[in-house]
């Protein structure tokens, strides 16, 4: 490792510059430049972004990437080290309630707003409830209404669509 050194960080053009162990420095047109982990894992292309290169030195780069690396080792999804404090992921049913709260606003009735959010209470928050909103992923939401597909198809169907309302929302915060 350690085919860069804290010049060529300043100096290198655009492009993309291989340190060694999956980190590179990207430079764009602009000359901006950021470091990022590139990893496979679980058969996947994964890029994590390790920070600016005015804010992250080349060690602590190369800190972070082994770190990263050692933690896709043991199975975990990490997170960068200057994104941490960011990283404020809310479990299924904080999200789900920040939802139903700001959309009961435009709700013709307030008994739609309790049985939209009390099927949710039933069917979904005992599976889904806890778990960080970030890790949530299509076989747990097929796993969260296999009970109730074959017996109440309507309610299934429209708790589909609220989850996905609930995930759409996530995403966009």
């Amino acid at each position: 490792m350690g085919k860069l050194t804290a010049l060529d960080v300043k100096r290198l053009g655009p492009g993309k510059h291989g340190d060694g162990d999956c980190l590179y420095l990207i430079v764009s047109d602009t000359e901006s430049r950021k470091w990022v982990l590139i990893v496979q894992a679980n058969g996947k292309r994964i890029n994590r972004g390790l920070g600016s290169a005015k804010e992250v030195t080349l060690k602590e780069a190369r800190e972070a990437a082994y770190e990263m690396r050692r933690a896709f080792r043991r199975g975990e999804a990490p997170v960068a080290p200057h994104r941490q404090a960011k990283n404020t992921a809310h479990t299924f049913r904080e999200v789900t309630l920040m939802v139903h709260e700001e959309h009961s606003k435009a709700w013709r009735s307030g008994r739609h707003g309790v049985q939209w959010l009390a099927s949710m209470e039933r069917h979904v928050f005992p599976k889904l409830g806890g778990k960080p909103i970030d890790q949530i992923d299509a076989a747990m939401v097929r796993d969260a209404l296999a009970e109730i597909w074959l017996t109440v198809p309507d309610t299934a169907r429209r708790i589909r669509q609220r989850i996905g309302l609930v995930l759409d929302y996530a995403h966009s915060k």
